[in-house]
């Protein structure tokens, strides 16, 4: 009896070190998942900001371009943010979002709208190949404006990528289009083949101008974003009406 229950004793022991050997294994295999999701997120974040000098992202940017879509991982990325900022990596901005503190490389170039979806920035220079940037990275710029652009490393074709930063001048604020007139505001479509966006015009910036005129019209705020840039109508060359 005695060499039995000293058998059961013996064995419930080994059970609990079984568990307790079991638990400290899976503690352990969390800890080191843990700090492998924490250097990937490291760094993919420090990619972002290298590969993007110049450029701020806010928060939620932040999280969904690193593929943070857990609500569970954002404070793992708060503290992320942190340390980064305490090594210098980068810096908040006082609207909230955060840069790198990498100086970005910058170019000077004409722009060369070659279709819808990209453009070409001829730098002129010796040995330097032109710059690819998506039309979306352009700003405001048009086909022959000279521009100021930051590089970036994500292009893995034969040109070098970037997006543009500062507008050095315009190439012109006059064109030649076609008016599309509707209730309470108007369009003009350019005819010139090189620009791919339409222009805003307000009603009494129309100058009498029905749908279809051939009209001369002036650049009057170039708008940021989705929005189309506004013009008005300073000379009217071919009327429907006549």
């Amino acid at each position: 009896v005695l060499f039995r229950s000293y058998i059961k004793r013996d064995s419930g022991s080994q059970h609990q070190t079984a568990a307790s050997m079991s638990k400290k294994k899976i503690k352990e295999k969390k800890e080191k998942k843990g700090n492998g999701e924490g250097r990937s997120l490291r760094k993919d974040m420090l990619q972002l900001f290298d590969e993007n000098p110049g450029r701020a992202y806010d928060f939620k940017q932040i999280a969904r371009k690193t593929g943070v879509k857990k609500k569970v991982l954002n404070k793992d990325l708060f503290q992320m943010l942190d340390l980064l900022e305490r090594d210098g990596k980068i810096k908040q901005l006082p609207n909230g979002s955060f840069t790198s503190t990498r100086k970005a490389e910058t170019i000077s170039g004409k722009v060369d709208h070659v279709n819808p979806k990209f453009a070409y920035i001829v730098t002129g220079q010796e040995g330097l190949k032109d710059i690819y940037v998506r039309t979306r990275d352009l700003g405001t710029a048009l086909h022959g404006d000279m521009v100021e652009v930051e590089l970036i490393n994500r292009r893995t074709g034969s040109n070098p990528e970037g997006f543009v930063t500062r507008i050095v001048s315009r190439a012109r604020t006059r064109f030649v289009g076609r008016v599309e007139v509707s209730k309470g505001f108007g369009f003009v479509v350019p005819d010139f083949k090189k620009i791919y966006q339409d222009f805003f015009i307000y009603p009494e910036n129309l100058l009498d101008a029905v749908s279809n005129d051939k009209v001369v019209f002036e650049v009057t705020r170039w708008s940021e974003g989705d929005k189309n840039p506004e013009a008005k109508v300073v000379q009217i060359l071919r009327s429907e009406e006549h």
